[in-house]
């Protein structure tokens, strides 16, 4: 009897101890690992607040960094929006006053179906001004973060109801670190 209630108080010891050993296993490995995996968060696409993946998306999403940027060298904000699939750029006229395409929206010229924001806030074109369109009012600088271009789903809903493309360029933050940068460019 004595050995049966051993072997018992064993067998509950030890299944006991397991959940102990799990967890604290658990722990060292998150304490090595580094915590998430998120790429880049879009914050222009969805109002619902839920998360999820780009490729479950019913529209399509562009993500543009600084570096990426850089490594473009855009003469204008239009030219930039050439690195979004299904949109065309052309200069009428030097670098402001391009007309922008959007794939599946005939148009005669300047932007009609495009919406570009500065960290979720459109920027709204003057309706007078035929050769004024959204790309030559905002200006590509050293302030860029990154920019996310979205083309169809619900994305004319959250900016101002254009429906072809919408741009959110999203701006750099200030920190407790002192950065500078300078630039020096010739030409002839």
């Amino acid at each position: 009897m004595n050995a049966r209630l051993n072997k018992i108080s064993a067998a509950l010891a030890l299944l006991c101890s397991m959940p102990l050993i799990a967890q604290t296993n658990t722990e060292q490995a998150t304490e090595t690992q580094p915590q998430g995996d998120i790429e880049q968060i879009v914050v222009t696409g969805k109002a619902s607040g839920m998360s999820g993946f780009k490729v479950d998306t019913s529209y399509a999403i562009t993500n543009v960094s600084a570096e990426n940027i850089g490594r473009l060298a855009p003469k204008s904000t239009a030219e930039l929006f050439t690195v979004v699939p299904g949109v065309w750029a052309e200069s009428s006229g030097g670098i402001a006053g391009a007309n922008v395409f959007v794939r599946g929206f005939p148009s005669t010229g300047d932007a009609p179906f495009l919406t570009i924001q500065l960290n979720g806030a459109p920027i709204f074109p003057p309706p007078t001004l035929s050769f004024l369109e959204n790309s030559s009012i905002f200006r590509l600088d050293e302030t860029v973060h990154f920019m996310e271009a979205l083309r169809g789903g619900s994305t004319p809903v959250l900016s101002n109801g254009q429906p072809g493309l919408t741009t959110n360029f999203l701006l750099k933050e200030g920190s407790e670190v002192t950065e500078g940068l300078v630039k020096f460019s010739t030409s002839s």
